[in-house]
């Protein structure tokens, strides 16, 4: 019913940040089509930016372009709610991480998995019914 879950694309402070110390996901839980959407056929897609907190919680879930609007939005902050990481450590302390984007696709079909835009920093994850 749903399709696999992308790795983490997590976006990077300014200065140089060891990626062995960046935070990583431990569990993911994929969100579910909306069962209207799926009568309807209908497909979409949704950004939504979170932090990391330092226990490796997400919160501050904020939608940031839903398309169709609020159709995808209820289910994806449900979803990304129980995402947890393994935090970043920066100097053998667990850091917050702030501003992290992720795109949920919501496609009816299978879709090819080279489809996704290969510059950008937002990390992309296709949700198929």
């Amino acid at each position: 019913m749903l399709a696999g879950v992308a790795l983490a694309n997590l976006a990077e402070t300014a200065h140089s940040v060891d990626s062995s110390t960046m935070a990583s996901p431990v569990l993911r839980i994929e969100p579910k089509y909306p069962v209207e959407a799926a009568r309807n056929k209908q497909e979409g897609s949704i950004i939504l930016q979170f932090d990391i907190d330092k226990d490796g919680s997400t919160d501050n879930i904020q939608v940031i372009e839903s398309f169709p609007q609020q159709v995808f939005d209820k289910n994806s902050i449900t979803a990304l709610k129980q995402w947890t990481y393994k935090p970043r450590i920066q100097g053998g302390q667990a850091q917050r991480q702030t501003g992290l984007t992720v795109q949920l696709d919501y496609k009816m079909d299978n879709i090819d998995e080279g489809q996704s835009a290969m510059n950008s920093s937002i990390e992309k994850i296709k949700v198929q019914h």
